[in-house]
């Protein structure tokens, strides 16, 4: 890894280097409320449903983030490699333990679309500052 990487602090990689308050209040709110949504509807484990709470949390307020400019930039600074290290990993990871902490299928159906959300936004974030930065 180069020095670029290695001081980067850890909320930029999650919300870029200089976000705007209201984002972060939207996407800590709605991330919340999803939380606890789907632990309140989850039948499982207080274990399980600890990660479940992570899971919802992230991939709602990651769709959040990911419309922000600030996460935009960030992201379009690092190499296509990590971007697309990005997508694949919530594209196997995050379906597998949703399917299996997850007890009804309605969540499971309802935790993809936002988890499909997410990526798209992140997806087309990108190509947003791609055709920017080749104007």
């Amino acid at each position: 890894m180069t020095a670029e990487y290695q001081a980067t602090p850890l909320y930029a990689w999650l919300v870029g280097r200089h976000p705007k308050i209201g984002t972060l209040v939207i996407a800590g709110i709605s991330g919340l409320l999803l939380g606890a949504g789907v632990v309140a509807a989850n039948e499982q484990v207080w274990w399980m449903n600890v990660i479940v709470f992570a899971l919802a949390f992230d991939l709602v307020a990651g769709f959040v983030s990911n419309l922000s400019h600030s996460t935009r930039t960030f992201w379009s600074s690092r190499s296509s490699l990590l971007r697309i290290n990005y997508v694949l990993a919530h594209l196997t990871v995050y379906p597998l333990a949703i399917r299996e902490l997850v007890s009804s299928n309605v969540l499971v159906g309802f935790l993809a679309a936002v988890l499909a959300a997410k990526v798209i936004a992140f997806i087309i974030g990108g190509l947003r500052n791609l055709r920017i930065h080749t104007t």
